[in-house]
């Protein structure tokens, strides 16, 4: 049995498809509809894939997806927190001078 091949995109290759919801995306979607010696090519990441696997592949670009959008929702909450420090700070500072 041979290994499952790495499906790899970047964040905007992963981002270029927000314009489609995420449960949305599938087989249909994001392959193209003709194929080649069995082959489909992936819209996202310019990768021909086996037929036999593309839901694979599908799933593991949605896995992906939100992985970032995790990862982006911390970003966006660590700098509110700052963001919220560093305006409280500054009220302090007002006060104490005032």
């Amino acid at each position: 049995m041979t290994p499952r091949p790495k499906v790899f995109a970047t964040d905007e290759e992963l981002k270029s498809f927000d314009w489609l919801p995420l449960e949305q995306w599938s087989v249909d979607t994001l392959f193209n509809y003709f194929g080649v010696e069995g082959k489909k090519l992936c819209k996202l990441c310019d990768e021909w894939s086996s037929v036999g696997v593309l839901s694979e592949h599908v799933r593991k670009h949605k896995n992906a997806r939100l992985a970032l959008k995790k990862k982006e929702r911390e970003i966006a909450l660590e700098r509110a927190r700052e963001a919220r420090k560093l305006k409280k700070e500054e009220r302090d500072r007002e006060r104490k001078q005032n």
